[in-house]
């Protein structure tokens, strides 16, 4: 999925008011269908229609959780100073020690967390007292309406899945008869 910016948006708010379909789209802004798509399905308010400046501070505030900034490329350098442990070796465990550190993180949070950017804090952390600190600066606001967009999106989901099982369970009070073909022959 290629990171849209604000003109595209709009031109995708414009073109879906028209009902123009995901893969004319796609090629007028010169994407794949399937970001067309995936952008109109998660950046769209519940019971909404598509609106590019919404779409796009959401977009922006999910940027700013993730964390994802362009990767410098390495470059090798020699140091000026020579390394200085920062803490005593016996206050900081390292994962390395034991198979039980390799395969799960501390509280027995599984691996496949840390994989989804879900990153717990390390035993010398918790042993110190330190805690993490995340640094949102001013984007506060940002973070807010990201996280009241996706209460939202889950509140609608739940209700739509309620309605659904109401629709298809049937009621105590209803019962059944299996009747044979041969009671239908003979009623005939």
């Amino acid at each position: 999925m290629r990171n849209l910016n604000f003109r595209q948006r709009v031109l995708i708010e414009t073109c879906v008011k028209q009902n123009y379909s995901f893969a004319f789209i796609g090629r007028l802004i010169g994407v794949a269908s399937s970001t067309i798509s995936r952008e109109i399905k998660r950046n769209t308010a519940v019971g909404e229609k598509y609106c590019a400046h919404l779409a796009h501070r959401l977009a922006y505030a999910r940027k700013i959780v993730a964390g994802s900034q362009r990767k410098s490329r390495y470059v090798f350098f020699y140091r000026k100073k020579k390394y200085v442990l920062y803490a005593d070796r016996r206050e900081i465990v390292w994962y390395s020690d034991s198979k039980t550190q390799r395969k799960e993180y501390p509280d027995s949070i599984p691996y496949r967390w840390v994989k989804r950017r879900f990153k717990p804090v390390k035993f010398y952390q918790e042993r110190l007292g330190l805690r993490p600190m995340f640094h949102f600066k001013d984007f506060w606001h940002l973070l807010d309406e990201l996280l009241a967009h996706n209460q939202r999106k889950i509140a609608f989901n739940r209700r739509t899945q309620i309605s659904i099982n109401q629709s298809i369970t049937t009621p105590s009070s209803s019962t059944f008869e299996i009747v044979s073909t041969k009671e239908i022959k003979k009623a005939a």
